[in-house]
């Protein structure tokens, strides 16, 4: 068991830390300036929640039988919302590292967030509308306006903001003038937690 004390000034920056520890993460240090915490892996390579995310995505593959007798391994396009940048490097690395078993492949995945310039956030659409990525993950707040994810069917939610106005608009990505699907909403929650 680890003994973790909440430094914070207010309400909203406790509610902050909390979302953060749900998602497998916590605050460990503060750098020079006294504000920015450094963050790291509650439990070292392992997020529960993060990793149920992970499997839900992969659990999604089916087998299609081709007239010709080939098999190929099909991803429906997801995306997956969250709200924290260690979530979203944590989430990407393991989709890409995942151990497949027989019958599935590894998934082709894009990020979007604060990181990305604005010309790499356009070719991750591209990419993604195309075909060629099969993830999307997206910090809530970078995918809130103005985008057009309509090939997308599934959106998962690994956490939330406390923000309606987000919530619904990065739900408008995937609901969106073009979507064939009936859209598929998924929130990850952790039992009697801030989720």
């Amino acid at each position: 068991n680890i003994a973790l004390q909440t430094v914070a000034q207010n309400a909203l920056v406790k509610l902050l830390r909390l979302g953060q520890i749900t998602a497998g993460f916590f605050p460990d240090s503060i750098d020079e300036e006294g504000s920015e915490w450094g963050i790291q892996l509650i439990e070292p390579g392992k997020s529960p929640k993060l990793d149920a995310v992970i499997e839900e995505v992969y659990s999604r593959q089916t087998l299609r039988i081709h007239d010709d007798g080939r098999l190929e391994v099909e991803q429906p396009p997801i995306i997956i919302f969250s709200r924290f940048t260690p979530e979203i490097e944590y989430l990407r690395s393991k989709l890409q590292s995942y151990s497949v078993s027989v019958g599935q492949r590894l998934v082709s995945v894009g990020v979007i967030y604060g990181k990305n310039t604005e010309k790499e956030t356009d070719r991750v659409i591209t990419e993604f509308q195309a075909g060629n990525i099969d993830v999307l993950v997206i910090n809530t707040a970078s995918g809130k306006f103005g985008l057009n994810l309509q090939r997308a069917y599934i959106a998962i939610y690994s956490s939330n903001d406390y923000s309606l106005e987000k919530r619904d608009q990065s739900e408008a990505r995937v609901r969106r003038d073009g979507q064939r699907n009936n859209v598929e909403i998924i929130d990850f929650c952790c039992e009697r937690s801030i989720d």
